[in-house]
C-alpha cells in the first residue's frame, strides 16, 4: 500500500542548502583575499592573484544564478512521489 499523504512542497527548498553554501563561501573568500593582502608578499603578482581570485567567484557565482533563474522553482513536488516503494526494483513487494 503507497503512502498517500497529499503534502507538497516547493522545489524551492532545494535553494536553502546552495544559500547556506553560498553565504558559507563568501565568508570564506573574504577571509582569503584579507589574508592575501595582508600577509601575502607585497607586489604586482599579489594583486593580480587577488584579482583573478575574486573574478572567478563573481564568475562562478554569476554563472550558477544565470543558470538557476530559468526553472520555475515555485513547482510542488508531492511528498508521496519519494516515498514509494518502485515494484521494478523490489518484485514480490
Amino acid at each position: 500500500m503507497p503512502f498517500s499523504s497529499g503534502v507538497t512542497i516547493p522545489v524551492s527548498i532545494l535553494l536553502i542548502p546552495f544559500g547556506i553554501f553560498l553565504i558559507f563561501y563568501i565568508f570564506y573568500s573574504i577571509f582569503n583575499v584579507y589574508h592575501l593582502l595582508r600577509f601575502g608578499v607585497y607586489g604586482f603578482g599579489l594583486y593580480i592573484i587577488s584579482f583573478l581570485f575574486v573574478l572567478g567567484t563573481l564568475g562562478m557565482v554569476g554563472t550558477s544564478t544565470y543558470l538557476l533563474l530559468k526553472y520555475d522553482w515555485s513547482t510542488p513536488i508531492q511528498v508521496d512521489q519519494f516515498l514509494e516503494i518502485d515494484k521494478d526494483v523490489f518484485p514480490g513487494l
